[in-house]
């Protein structure tokens, strides 16, 4: 019988520091994450062309529209990226490195878009 060793996890170790390293040095950045995700959920709120935005709990954001591709397109235009997660859906993620420089330039193109 041959022996087979486990390969999947040899390099768990790489995981383990990189998520060692976000708890030492990111998770206190985590509220400002959460604050500018309500802060693009009250302006999607407000939108005509958004039928509903998911309640926000965290960084992560889904709202249904009619033609998301479309929106995907313009925002692509405006050098900001999401992605359309279903036929009617997108999604944005807030992440250290979406700063509020970027959420107002986000806000405003969302507000422009018609």
């Amino acid at each position: 019988m041959r022996k087979v060793l486990g390969g999947g996890m040899r390099q768990v170790g790489y995981l383990a520091a990189a998520c060692d390293y976000a708890i030492d040095n990111h998770v206190s950045l985590l509220k400002d994450d959460h604050r500018r995700a309500k802060e693009i959920e009250s302006v999607l709120s407000s939108l005509d062309y958004v039928s509903e935005v998911i309640p926000v709990e965290t960084n992560i954001l889904i709202f249904v529209l009619d033609d998301p591709t479309r929106l995907v397109d313009y925002l692509e235009t405006k050098n900001i990226y999401c992605s359309a997660v279903s036929q009617n859906q997108i999604r944005f993620v807030t992440h250290f490195q979406f700063d509020d420089e970027m959420l107002e330039k986000l806000k405003e193109a969302l507000i422009a878009y018609s």
